[in-house]
């Protein structure tokens, strides 16, 4: 019986392929099957509590020393509006991976996003949103991701180039009210990074001095083109990035997606109020967006705001 059965691995001693020798065939099938299972504990809640988080570690590091021995750690998205494309796994979240992460957000950007135009996403964290953009918006449209942290930005870059999105454009800095320094925390998730005008992330790591520009200036100064659409999802400091373009909002009139969130609901709907009253002043109408997140200890909600001339 035994004898009957292929091995599933290619044993060192395997042919090897052309221009690859059999121990090197034999260490990348291996790391190949070692990110798939660290793949599948990343995509499914088999644990709970300090287990996962000391899991998710474990498989961050093995999928950290596959890339650094060369093997592809890309996954594809399996459902939503970025079907299709591919992942950097490292700093991936179940919900990137399955599609599901912020559908009435991916939603949005596919009923609004045409051919051609411009997307801005402050706070792109990994790059999901920019990737579904850019396909959206096709190579005659460019996107911009402004994003601060750098393991991020690098994951961005990955994200761009494994998809062939050559109209990615990443903006290494913080987006705010006026053009400065700032003290950015980092968080131990990818996306809870805050700039210490913030309050602190619950899972702080460390702090770093980053680039603070306004919008505004981004745009005058020619570093990144006038948007059709503007997705803000910067962790506490959304009402700062509004003050910086203000001349935007007024000349420019996009499209702005927005995200609130706090662990107490209440609040979270006060800093809702507080931004579609801003965008109100500029002569936007505000409309809430269906809820991303069912069954969490955490309040999240999504605006849409539309200048009064806009279709």
């Amino acid at each position: 019986m035994r004898n009957r059965i292929a091995p599933a691995i290619p044993s060192c001693r395997s042919a090897p392929r052309k221009g690859i020798s059999g121990d090197q065939e034999c260490k990348t099938t291996f790391w190949r099957m070692t990110v798939v299972l660290a793949e599948l504990i990343l995509r499914r809640h088999w644990f709970r509590g300090n287990d996962m988080a000391i899991t998710k570690k474990i498989a961050q590091f093995i999928i950290r020393t596959a890339n650094r021995g060369g093997v592809s750690i890309t996954v594809p998205v399996r459902s939503g509006v970025g079907q299709g494309l591919r992942i950097h796994l490292l700093n991936a979240t179940r919900e990137h991976m399955n599609g599901s992460c912020e559908l009435p957000v991916q939603q949005c950007l596919a009923d609004r996003l045409k051919p051609g135009d411009v997307f801005l996403d402050i706070g792109a964290n990994i790059g999901f949103f920019s990737i579904i953009a850019a396909r959206l918006v096709g190579p005659r449209g460019h996107v911009f991701a402004i994003e601060p942290v750098p393991g991020n930005v690098s994951c961005i870059h990955d994200n761009a180039r494994v998809n062939g999105l050559g109209n990615v454009k990443v903006v290494p800095l913080a987006a705010g009210a006026s053009d400065s320094t700032g003290i950015l925390y980092l968080a131990a998730h990818s996306g809870g990074a805050t700039l210490s005008s913030a309050d602190l992330p619950p899972d702080l790591t460390r702090a770093m001095e980053v680039s603070v520009l306004s919008i505004d200036y981004l745009i005058e100064s020619g570093r990144i083109e006038v948007p059709a659409m503007v997705k803000i999802d910067v962790e506490g400091t959304e009402m700062a990035v509004l003050d910086g373009m203000r001349r935007t909002l007024d000349i420019h009139r996009p499209m702005v997606v927005f995200e609130v969130d706090d662990e107490q609901p209440a609040v979270a709907e006060d800093k809702y109020a507080a931004l579609a009253g801003r965008l109100e002043q500029h002569g936007y109408r505000v409309e809430r967006l269906g809820r991303s997140y069912q069954g969490i200890p955490w309040s999240v909600i999504h605006g849409l705001a539309l200048h009064d001339g806009a279709a």
